[in-house]
């Protein structure tokens, strides 16, 4: 293995990575499946309100923090179902939740059946999180760090490989 099939190997990568993104929303997979949620939630533009629906102290899981505590917040908030592909209800007001991970002074200070206010995204609203400064993004199935999107990297990658042998036709030839 050469540096310029590694080369190859990642140009056609990121063409494979680009062409997902133009494709895969055309035919009703959101770009908020395809990216980190933490990226996406950044960029969110979606804005309501919603309402604390609880909130629960429990010990850390962490192996070098023993005996601390998690403090968690449980949120709801209802936002218009995305049109993605195969699902029901598009359109519709959906009801959607979240649970944050809070310091103790914000666990202190929040009231259950308080009004908040919530960013979400518009095309993938499970992504969602409390617009407070002391607050930020939910840790719920689908929007945690290992969650689907990190599957779009194997076909991203499958692709790149059958696209770094036709580079070699054009540019960045082995000499032999």
């Amino acid at each position: 293995m050469t540096a310029k099939s590694i080369l190859r190997f990642v140009i056609g990568y990121v063409i494979a990575a680009v062409l997902m993104g133009l494709a895969l929303p055309i035919i009703g997979i959101p770009r908020a499946q395809l990216l980190p949620p933490a990226l996406v939630y950044t960029n969110a533009r979606g804005k309501g309100s919603g309402i604390i629906t609880g909130k629960r102290k429990e010990p850390t899981s962490n192996p070098f923090k023993v005996g601390e505590s998690v403090y968690l917040v449980e949120y709801a908030f209802r936002a218009k179902a995305p049109d993605l592909l195969g699902a029901k209800g598009a359109g519709t007001n959906q009801r959607y939740t979240g649970t944050i991970n809070v310091g103790q002074e914000e666990y202190a200070r929040v009231e259950p059946k308080g009004i908040v206010p919530i960013r979400y995204e518009p095309t993938y609203p499970v992504i969602s999180g409390i617009n407070l400064p002391a607050f930020g993004r939910s840790g719920a199935q689908g929007s945690g760090l290992f969650s689907g999107w990190m599957l779009w990297l194997i076909p991203a990658v499958v692709l790149g490989y059958c696209i770094a042998p036709l580079l070699e036709r054009i540019l960045l030839r082995e000499n032999y």
